[in-house]
């Protein structure tokens, strides 16, 4: 039986609140910008990224991690990764940055340009308007839209929205949201996009900077779900893998989920097993549609995680504030155990960068540059002519391949064919004759006796 995890073990990371300190702060504004440098294609940059089926109540989770409004209900579900960055910041500097990260360039398009933008605050209504503003700018078909099921229609995408928001009372992280797995074909999604977002999913979570938050709701067999298959291919020692359970008032038989959060069942030893309570459908329509507040929220998940049998489970494994707590803290802890090596792999990247650079050689946007540069390419290949017919190979660049080497090639030959010619160029086969002493006298026959022998 695995180990339980504890509440010491789910404040390991730090004891005190690590992010009054200006360094720990400088720490995630550094690896953002490096993300959003493009870095994070070819170095692992720690990040926290949510994944698990579709309705399995990931975006109820963010909203109660972030305070920020996404949609939720039926027939709603995430069309391309969304980055949450969370940030501290003084009194007075409350704001949210809305923008548009593009993959695989290095420039952003006019329409993504014009999109970004500061608000004080946003609403719900706000914050779906500024989807559909994106899938429409992405090309992505909205459930409401005309052409939505047709097959020219793109239901997903890689281009990730980033909403930024910075507040005094704000825990630093940042988050990705990624579109939810699904197994069967329906009106809005296709087959062939069954394997696109698994793809899109094992893309991000196989970066080995990448804290991987399981989601699975309670009224699902949660130790089966696709997402913890996956990520144990990936993450087989479970170092980098937090498993989470929602809906966990709408559980009644809480046996195996109690068993599964204790590790009994499906264990991930290092991180352990989080449960949370969502939003439920008629919380949503309170408050004359508004849905009831984080605050509210929080207070009934208070209250439910406060009475048995959820008090068999630490503290710090129940609720979203531990759950936001635990994930602060092993962000900071693996971005600051990372940091040497990104800078290593980022040093190694600009000497490759560099050498590349010195390889195109000076500028050349005047007539003279341009002449001064053939005039230079003409003396290096004069030069490695010469070094060619002389037999100087070392500095020769043109002659990386043997087979253009002429004079190293004869001498090979030549070599060759001395060494056959010893070993197999006679038609006969000659006899050793042991060495004489010098004082031996040699005899040899005289023509007489040659000749009656000869008879």
């Amino acid at each position: 039986m695995s180990a339980q995890p504890t509440a010491a073990t789910g404040h390991q990371c730090l004891s005190t609140d690590p992010f009054q300190s200006h360094d720990n702060q400088q720490i995630f504004d550094l690896i953002d910008r490096l993300a959003e440098c493009g870095i994070h294609k070819s170095v692992g940059i720690p990040q926290i990224v949510i994944v698990g089926d579709q309705s399995s109540g990931k975006s109820s989770l963010l909203q109660s991690l972030t305070d920020i409004p996404f949609p939720v209900g039926d027939g709603l579900c995430t069309r391309f990764p969304t980055k949450i960055v969370s940030r501290r910041g003084q009194s007075g500097t409350e704001k949210i940055g809305v923008s548009i990260l593009e993959p695989l360039c290095d420039t952003k398009s006019v329409g993504v340009d014009a999109f970004a933008r500061t608000l004080p605050s946003l609403t719900s209504g706000e914050f779906e308007e500024l989807i559909k503003e994106a899938s429409i700018l992405l090309g992505v078909a909205q459930p409401d839209e005309p052409g939505f099921s047709t097959s020219s229609s793109k239901n997903f995408s890689s281009s990730t929205l980033k909403v930024e928001i910075t507040g005094p009372g704000r825990t630093p992280f940042n988050i990705i949201d990624l579109p939810g797995l699904f197994h069967a074909s329906t009106i809005s999604q296709r087959v062939s996009e069954i394997e696109e977002i698994k793809n899109m999913v094992n893309s991000y979570i196989q970066d080995s900077g990448t804290i991987i938050v399981g989601v699975a709701h309670g009224l699902a067999n949660v130790a089966t779900q696709e997402i913890f298959e996956m990520a144990g291919k990936i993450d087989k020692d479970g170092l980098r893998t937090v498993g989470v359970i929602t809906k966990c008032d709408l559980i009644s038989d809480t046996t195996e989920i109690l068993k599964l959060a204790k590790n009994q069942t499906r264990p991930l030893e290092k991180h352990g097993w989080f449960v949370v309570r969502n939003r439920s459908a008629r919380e949503l329509l309170e408050a004359d549609g508004r849905g009831i507040t984080n605050e509210e929220r929080h207070s009934r998940e208070n209250s439910l995680f406060s009475t048995a049998p959820w008090t068999q489970l630490p503290d710090a494994h129940r609720g979203v504030h531990s759950l936001q707590d635990y994930l602060s803290n092993l962000l900071l802890q693996h971005s600051r155990s990372k940091l040497p090596e990104i800078e290593q792999e980022i040093q190694s990247l600009i000497s490759k960068r560099q050498s590349e650079l010195n390889a195109l050689g000076h500028s050349r946007d005047t007539e003279l540059g341009q002449r001064q540069f053939l005039q230079e390419v003409a003396r290096n290949f004069q030069a490695a002519a010469e070094n060619a017919l002389s037999g100087h190979y070392s500095s020769n660049i043109l002659l990386k391949d043997n087979r253009l080497k002429l004079r190293k090639r004869i001498i090979e030959a030549n070599e060759k064919f001395a060494s056959d010619m010893l070993t197999r160029g006679h038609a006969v086969e000659f006899k050793v004759v042991e060495e004489l002493p010098l004082t031996t006298k040699l005899s040899f026959p005289t023509a007489e006796k040659s000749a009656s022998t000869a008879l």
